[in-house]
């Protein structure tokens, strides 16, 4: 559950505690110092030696619902560990984040591919098969459904939230993931409760049937505030002023009262290939721009190669030859400056997300946990720039050797580079994306007004 209100006094039962949420408690990890403290952070990828500091932040964040487990508490240890073991064995550590705070396990995130589309979700322990993932993980599902998020206090006030999203939507936005998650709906009571007043009804007493009635007129309902028409519900304002869609609405979702106990399901991602409740169903042609978007790469190589088998039958193959060769030096000293500022640009942006460089020849293999935890830093945006331009350098460089030394017959050629300027654009687009998208989503320091 995202944007979860502080000492809201809401609570899951013990089956949903393991539900997208921040974590709001008191407690610390046991060598966490004070907040007054200056603190290192930094969110990386979970391994199986981060089991027993991700349970303990659980059993700590989540003691109002275990303590009404009948197991002990050394056997609620034993149990969350080995559902924590399975998870990570499962899906492994590209869908498992840790924060790091102090050398201390301070928080985590943990996400599914998936091939179970929001549409179907009926409970958080359906989709997640009670919390094992047994059958929800797909490596090449096309959904990605957000499980878990929990964080202590020192970590959320130093801003640990935010990156944990800013990982998590960044895996969404760069695989290309439609992501979803459930959303409370916190002022439906009050919306109930006056709807029913001239009936004498109790909002607690109605049937079924009324109540997804009500919630989904609910999710829609709008008001006017500073002359701008926006929905009635704060929670649900803030994820539809991010992007976020809303599928479903649930009941049970949530042992919530202001949200007489239901969850809409919410979809973001670069494609929202899902309609809304009140949208029309995916048409074909978003069904072809899909199917495109996944198979570009080779749709691109597949023009190239039968360019290169036209120009070949036109005789004209040893001609491209010898030109290229003429020109081998110029073309190769475009691309070492090229790729060099590539490098260069990634071994900026590591460090202007906080992360050792190590060695900088390697920082380029790097750019997936760059892009996943991009910054709002002078260092990272002058890092990613710098990469940008080097990248669009190489694209450039290539496309103008074809036009310039090739007959038009081998210009299929250019599919290549100009894929790659463009996949380049996407991606530059979506980190700005990603970043004003995640550092809307979860206000730490807002509340949810009653």
């Amino acid at each position: 559950m995202i944007g979860e209100q502080q000492n809201s006094g809401q609570f899951e039962d013990g089956k949903q505690a393991e539900e997208f949420k921040t974590i709001q408690d008191n407690s610390v990890p046991e060598g966490l110092g004070s907040e007054q403290q200056t603190v290192s952070i930094e969110v990386r990828a979970a391994t199986l030696a981060d089991i027993p500091g991700m349970v303990e932040v659980d059993l700590r964040g989540f003691k109002s619902i275990h303590k009404d487990d009948p197991r002990t508490e050394d056997e609620i240890r034993a149990g969350q560990t080995a559902v924590f073991t399975e998870r990570l064995e499962r899906v492994g550590g590209d869908w498992i984040d840790v924060l790091e705070i102090d050398g201390k396990i301070g928080g985590f995130v943990m996400g599914c591919p998936t091939n179970k589309p929001p549409e179907d979700f009926i409970s958080w322990e359906d989709t997640t098969d009670n919390g094992t993932l047994r059958s929800a993980y797909d490596p090449e599902g096309r959904y990605l459904y957000v499980v878990s998020l929990a964080t202590i206090p020192q970590a959320s006030k130093a801003g640990g939230d935010d990156l944990l999203m800013e990982s998590m939507i960044g895996k969404i936005f760069e695989g290309g993931y439609l992501g979803y998650f459930e959303s409370r709906m916190p002022g439906f009571l009050r919306w109930a409760r006056n709807k029913n007043r001239s009936q004498g009804l109790d909002a607690h007493d109605m049937p079924s049937e009324t109540v997804q009635a009500y919630a989904e007129e609910y999710i829609n309902h709008r008001v006017t505030v500073n002359g701008e028409s926006v929905l009635a519900d704060p929670l649900l304002r803030m994820y539809e002023g991010v992007g976020a869609k809303f599928v479903k609405v649930c009941q049970g979702a949530y042992l919530d009262s202001r949200s007489l106990n239901c969850g809409v399901v919410c979809t973001i991602g670069p494609e929202q290939e899902t309609a809304d409740l009140a949208g029309p169903e995916t048409t074909a042609a978003e069904s072809e721009v899909t199917w495109f978007g996944r198979n570009k790469f080779k749709l691109a190589l597949a023009v190239a190669a039968g360019s290169l088998a036209l120009t070949a039958a036109t005789g004209k193959f040893e001609e491209i030859k010898d030109n290229l060769v003429e020109d081998l030096p110029e073309l190769a000293t475009g691309i070492l400056i090229s790729e060099g500022s590539i490098g260069a640009g990634a071994v900026l942006c590591l460090a202007g997300i906080g992360s050792k460089v190590g060695n900088p020849f390697k920082a380029r293999g790097r750019m997936k946990e760059i892009l996943a935890r991009g910054s709002n830093s002078k260092l990272f945006r002058a890092g990613f720039a710098l990469n940008r331009a080097g990248a669009y350098g190489t694209g450039v460089i290539l496309a103008t050797a074809v036009v310039a030394e090739t007959p038009p017959t081998a210009w299929g050629l250019l599919s290549v580079p100009l894929l790659d300027i463009w996949g380049t654009y996407q991606i530059a687009r979506g980190v700005n994306e990603r970043r004003v998208r995640a550092q809307a989503l979860i206000p730490t320091t807002t509340a949810i007004p009653e």
